[in-house]
């Protein structure tokens, strides 16, 4: 892949779906993040005006996922979860 010549025939075979971005003034091309972010963006406003939220989630499915999150990513998660815990009203107990 290169910016002159786009995606290859190849990658363009193995794709799920095409689509294209378009471009006004200057800009050329856009980096892969940068494209990707642009979709997303798209497909984020897009739900959100045909379901009027961005996700189906419930409110305690997104904060189980949320804690999920916290325990796989931070080192300190301990302290993450019993200030949550503090916030919901001390569902944890003290420590």
């Amino acid at each position: 892949m290169s910016h002159y010549r786009g995606i290859t025939e190849e990658a363009l075979q193995q794709s799920d779906m095409h689509c294209s971005i378009p471009m006004k003034g200057m800009v050329d091309s856009f980096n892969v993040s940068v494209a990707a972010g642009i979709l997303m963006h798209h497909a984020v406003c897009d739900r959100i005006s045909r379901l009027g939220c961005h996700g189906d989630l419930t409110s305690e499915e997104s904060q189980i996922l949320q804690a999920e999150f916290y325990l796989r990513h931070r080192e300190t998660t301990i302290g993450i979860v019993h200030e949550y815990a503090k916030r919901m009203g001390g569902l944890l107990g003290k420590q």
